[in-house]
């Protein structure tokens, strides 16, 4: 038996100077299954790095499983339906994070799509391939008879029985090369400890769980040390949507004393770190953290927010962010910022404060990059949620579109973010992008997005 597991080419987030970074999702999967079953042929392909003409010369196996996000669902769905018409008995699987709330839509709308898997895939698709009965495997959407069953996802598998990433499963060009200055998004990604430590999480978040999960801290360890020996990787990004401050001085208990100089970049949220805390982060190896500034109106500073808007604490304001920033540079921490804007009660002059907070963070020294986006209403989210029950926003989408968003599978997000800002703030889509412009061509510092 074979499997092949498949990353389509992005079609949104160009200028996030990625690389050629392998998917990560894919590869946890492929050396979960290798593990559990040693004789199933697996190979992950990642489109990115390869031509289409390439990609389809190497496709041929029993099952293939496609991995799609918002930026590359619409190559995944057209990549999908070339393999069916090329080879009607391979049977399909779509999984990855534009799954999550549209799972029933995708095998309503595209015959050519066997199965859907939300959640962790590792199980799903391993007890498919075994031949399970279809009820019992967590995740599974699969159709029966005129209907579509979408049995509920599984979050509960531990990462300490993920074995390391055997990244000789890429079947597609990949090689680290540790002569390059990196930018953030071009770190090896691994992913040790997962979901967000946060207790309020963000409405524009995708994300369909609210638990934690992390590995031993001698298993991250394990994992980056792997990496850094048989594959030369330095520079690693854990993806744990906050990294576990609490775990740190563990972390840091044992870290390899042999291990050569690395770089780690993670994600910290405003108002959660001391200078203690950032002390340990940089004896941990932490040379980036990526902050979701988000929203001016977050803050305690704010002119533009009712009190039931801001995030952080009472007292947390812009200010306070910024020296949280300058300790980071003490100890030789890059920060890259991100923000969010467009973002329900958004006003002109809510605009003009995030904007004069976006300049007044660049003038850092340690923020050399910068991520500036939308309020993207994504698959999974509750301001998804918000759009598909708003009348107007329904109406508009059918106007233009000609379809009804709550069919259909293949959305246009930047579209319906146009749509979503109109509707919930009194500024346009068209605003925000001339605003991000302006200051993008009148800056040094790296910017990165989704499309805008």
């Amino acid at each position: 038996m074979k499997l092949q597991l498949i990353f389509p080419k992005h079609e949104e987030g160009k200028s996030l100077a990625q690389g050629n970074i392998p998917p990560l999702g894919l590869l946890t999967i492929a050396s979960y299954i290798r593990k559990k079953h040693p004789k199933i042929d697996i190979e992950v392909l990642d489109e990115n790095s390869i031509t289409e003409e390439g990609l389809l010369h190497k496709i041929g196996a029993e099952f293939i499983g496609i991995s799609v996000w918002f930026s590359n669902y619409h190559n995944g769905i057209l990549l999908a339906k070339k393999i069916k018409e090329h080879n009607p008995e391979t049977k399909i699987i779509l999984g990855g994070p534009n799954t999550n709330q549209i799972a029933e839509k995708i095998l309503k709308r595209n015959a050519f799509i066997d199965f859907v898997i939300t959640g962790d895939g590792e199980r799903g698709i391993l007890e498919l391939l075994e031949n399970k009965e279809k009820d019992k495997i967590p995740g599974l959407s699969y159709r029966k008879g005129n209907r579509v069953i979408n049995n509920p996802p599984d979050y509960s598998l531990e990462l300490n029985n993920i074995p390391l990433l055997n990244l000789d499963l890429l079947k597609t060009p990949f090689k680290w090369d540790s002569k390059i200055e990196r930018k953030g998004h071009s770190y090896f990604a691994i992913s040790r400890y997962r979901g967000c430590f946060r207790i309020n999480r963000c409405q524009y978040c995708s994300i369909p769980f609210k638990s934690t999960r992390k590995s031993s801290p001698q298993i991250f360890w394990k994992e980056i040390t792997s990496l850094n020996k048989e594959y030369g990787i330095d520079c690693f990004f854990e993806t744990a949507d906050t990294f576990p401050l609490m775990e740190l001085e563990n972390i840091l208990k044992h870290r390899p004393k042999n291990l050569g100089k690395i770089a780690i970049r993670c994600y910290i949220a405003p108002s959660t770190t001391n200078e203690i805390q950032i002390r340990l982060l940089s004896k941990i190896g932490i040379k980036q953290v990526f902050i979701g500034v988000e929203n001016s109106r977050f803050y305690a500073d704010t002119k533009c927010a009712p009190i039931s808007f801001k995030r952080y604490p009472d007292r947390y304001s812009t200010e306070n962010l910024i020296k949280e920033i300058k300790l980071f540079a003490k100890y030789g921490i890059d920060v890259m910022p991100s923000y969010v804007l467009g973002m329900p009660g958004e006003t002109k002059e809510s605009l003009k404060e995030n904007l004069n907070l976006i300049i007044k963070i660049a003038k850092e020294d340690n923020v050399k990059e910068m991520s500036v986006n939308m309020c993207l209403p994504l698959p999974g989210s509750n301001y998804f949620l918000k759009c598909i029950e708003d009348e107007q926003i329904i109406k508009e989408y059918l106007n233009i579109k000609n379809q009804n968003l709550r069919n259909i599978d293949d959305l246009d997000i930047h579209f319906l973010s146009k749509l979503f800002i109109k509707r919930y703030s009194s500024v346009s889509y068209e605003d925000i992008v001339k605003e991000v412009e302006k200051f993008m061509n009148n800056t040094t510092k790296s910017v990165a997005h989704w499309g805008m």
